[in-house]
């Protein structure tokens, strides 16, 4: 600021005043120094990015051209984050380097803030901080990287904290099924080799009644290897569910058969008029007699102006029951036999009004997965709809359908879950009030569940190397199963790219290298069908020579 043609002697320069700042911004430190040449520099540190209104007074009253305006840029950050492609895992540290032009005021925030451990190290004589963050809890997280109150490029980063997920390295190792004779007990043997540490615990379920009864766990003397032992009771149909850190292991649930003389007298019912009903339009199910007529009664409640039900005689002890709904809502569907309820009965019936199936489509199908995994995926349709009902169900090659979950988040969008799947390929559908939407039915292969622990790396390019130079390492696939390697390298900058080609003498063997093109510290992040090998992430220290 200068004073031309006045005498400033006994003047005075006052510090500018503030007059606007951005919305949430911290008060700008502002200081007046007199040059003594006739001329005075004022300094204003801005702490956010946004516009500024500031009043520069001479003896109280403004200078010329004032109030001033002044627009704040972010600034200039060198990055190469994409943490939203990172993986992250409760409790293992993940280490990362930000280069950063402005070091006197950097943070790392993560919220929810409970959610992880955060520890940032300035590295010395660089322009840049080493930061590590170790995740608390599991689930969606934001990073906040911001430099003089400035988010980086990138940031906020939406983020997932992952469980470990140890029980990916369990498996069944033995067990008596097949020796089983009625009332005496069932051993089973399993191993956590590799799993860390952890609480192994079982419980089975009778499918004929639906109790569930813990499964007593004992530790053997060979490290790593369990015994569970339970005595079945007359029921033919069990589901055993093995669990570790609260996670299905591989395979879990077991479904346990004991095949016994089935009954043919006992009736059955299936059909779609059991599970959702469409209003003013005919619904129906059938029932199957077996061998013996028997007595039947069906009785439907809920719907005082219903039409229905009506039975209709069809061939081989078949009838099948036709009723039609006035009006929207539950209704309930008793089937009596010889007297006494049926399985499941009475049945709990939405109604609902007609509703086009192909308006919902199923975003991005799954085509492949592994056994002992939950299959996840959503449904969703572009456009209102009316109320209605989203079923999904699996049917192997064998001929077995088993029922999914859905999980309704509004009229428009819905999340399927697939129970964890034996080996093979599978039919899933997907049914709005009974009917097939877009995209169902569609194929699911199934395959054996990748050992991770079975996966070998060695080789110099997995912990140091030389700038410019091309390091190298080898990941060994022979023994891990069906599965896809990926391998991810960052740097202090950023990612660095990586190749991969098969080994001459062996398809299984993968030959990794990369050229690191600057010094420090780099992570290399090893995936077997998308779930790190034990002792990923590898640090490599690149150095200069």
């Amino acid at each position: 600021v200068k004073a031309k043609g006045k005498d400033v002697t006994d003047d005075v320069a006052e510090a500018p005043d503030v007059a606007e700042a951005p919305d949430m911004a911290e008060a700008p430190d502002v200081k007046v120094e007199d040059n003594n040449d006739g001329t005075h520099t004022c300094t204003i540190v801005p702490w956010a990015v946004g516009r500024y209104v500031m009043n520069v007074l001479w003896n109280g009253e403004h200078i010329d051209g004032g109030p001033f305006a002044l627009n704040i840029k972010p600034n200039e950050v060198i990055t190469g984050l994409e943490l939203q492609n990172e993986t992250f895992y409760v409790g293992v540290p993940h280490t990362m380097t930000v280069n950063c032009d402005f070091t006197e005021n950097y943070k790392l925030l993560c919220l929810p803030a409970s959610g992880a451990e955060i520890v940032i190290e300035p590295i010395q004589g660089k322009s840049a901080f080493k930061c590590e963050i170790t995740p608390q809890l599991p689930g969606p997280h934001e990073l906040r990287v911001l430099c003089n109150g400035n988010h980086i490029l990138g940031s906020p980063f939406l983020v997932q904290f992952e469980d470990q997920c140890g029980a990916l390295y369990c498996n069944l190792v033995s067990s008596s099924v097949e020796q089983h004779e009625v009332g005496q007990p069932v051993e089973f043997v399993v191993s956590t080799k590799g799993a860390g540490e952890g609480t192994l615990t079982a419980e089975v379920q009778n499918l004929d009644s639906g109790a569930i009864f813990p499964v007593m766990v004992v530790r053997l003397e060979e490290r790593d290897h369990y015994k569970m032992e339970f005595t079945p009771g007359q029921s033919n149909k069990y589901l055993l569910a093995v669990k570790f850190n609260g996670k299905h292991i591989v395979g879990s649930p077991f479904s346990l058969e004991f095949s016994e003389p089935q009954d043919t007298n006992h009736l059955q019912v299936e059909g779609e008029g059991l599970t959702v009903a469409v209003v003013d339009k005919p619904n129906t199910f059938l029932l199957h007699m077996g061998g013996d007529e028997g007595d039947f009664q069906v009785l439907i409640s809920g719907d005082s102006n219903m039409k229905g039900p009506h039975t209709f005689r069809r061939n081989n002890g078949t009838y099948e029951i036709m009723y039609t709904p006035s009006r929207e809502g539950d209704i309930q569907v008793t089937v009596i036999w010889n007297g006494e309820h049926i399985h499941n009965s009475p049945f709990k019936v939405p109604c609902c009004r007609p509703s086009n199936p192909m308006h919902f489509s199923i975003e991005g199908p799954p085509t492949e997965t592994h056994a002992g995994r939950e299959t996840v995926f959503k449904v969703s349709a572009k456009q209102d709809v009316h109320r209605g009902v989203m079923s999904v169900s699996v049917k192997s090659s064998s001929g077995k359908t088993v029922n999914g979950s859905v999980n309704t988040l509004t009229k428009q969008e819905h999340v399927c879950t697939l129970p964890p799947l034996n080996t093979g390929t599978h039919e899933v559908s997907v049914r709005w009030n009974g009917k097939e939407v877009q995209g169902s039915p569609f194929s699911l292969t199934v395959m054996d569940h990748p050992l991770l622990n079975k996966i070998k790396v060695e080789g110099r390019g997995l912990t140091n190397g030389i700038v410019g130079k091309e390091c190298e390492f080898t990941v060994d696939t022979c023994e891990g199963g069906v599965g896809t390697l990926n391998v991810h390298l960052q740097g202090p900058k950023g990612a660095v790219r990586v190749n991969l080609r098969k080994h001459p003498s062996n398809d299984r063997m993968i030959v990794v290298t990369y050229t690191p093109i600057e010094e420090g510290d780099h992570k290399l992040i090893v995936l077997w069908s998308g779930v790190p090998i034990p002792g990923s992430p590898f640090l490599a220290t690149i150095a200069t020579t």
